[in-house]
């Protein structure tokens, strides 16, 4: 398991969300906000020891940064996150390549009665728990978008779909790229 130091992590989120330099410190106090409700739940450390951080890790911050852009409260964001970056990071599936897609709907749009049901419209197996209420009158699920999703979802309202697929292809790089300017010999 790769781990890396908690700057690298910052720089390569701050890529992937096209931080530009001037919004930099809000950016790192989203980061922070995120970090002190637990996303990621690090170990504590002494003074001057460096934060390290995983993949699965920086997945998690990934997940809870693109909720939180589409209005998730941070702390409900935060325990989607937990959820999505473990079954993504799973080394025995191939999330990436898969090109799953995160599904985010605000639940109040299905309350007719003749309205599907959530479960019905995100749930393409009878695996329940890749569905997570992602907070008060949020829902969501991590999976393939496909055209029959689509079409229900565009039956049912208000939605957002995340190419988390793409998302974690491009921290990789980014993570890649971040680290190779830190380890670079500076003169």
């Amino acid at each position: 398991m790769a781990w890396y130091r908690s700057g690298v992590i910052e720089k390569a989120l701050a890529e992937v969300f096209r931080v530009s330099p001037d919004q930099l410190s809000v950016f790192r106090g989203r980061l922070r906000h995120l970090r002190n409700i637990n996303c990621p739940k690090l170990p504590k450390t002494g003074s001057g020891q460096p934060v390290l951080i995983t993949r699965e890790q920086a997945i998690e911050i990934l997940i809870a940064l693109e909720l939180a852009a589409l209005g998730v409260a941070p702390r409900y964001a935060v325990e989607a996150a937990k959820f999505y970056a473990e079954e993504i990071s799973d080394p025995n599936r191939d999330t990436v390549g898969r090109g799953d897609r995160l599904i985010v709907s605000p639940s109040q749009e299905f309350a007719g009665l003749s309205d599907p049901r959530p479960s019905k419209l995100h749930l393409t197996d009878a695996d329940s728990e890749t569905l997570v209420y992602a907070g008060p009158g949020i829902v969501s699920s991590l999976q393939q978008a496909t055209p029959s999703l689509i079409n229900g979802l565009l039956a049912g309202g208000t939605f957002a779909v995340v190419n988390v697929a793409r998302s974690v292809t491009l921290l990789d790089r980014a993570i890649r790229h971040a680290s190779t300017e830190a380890s670079a010999p500076t003169e």
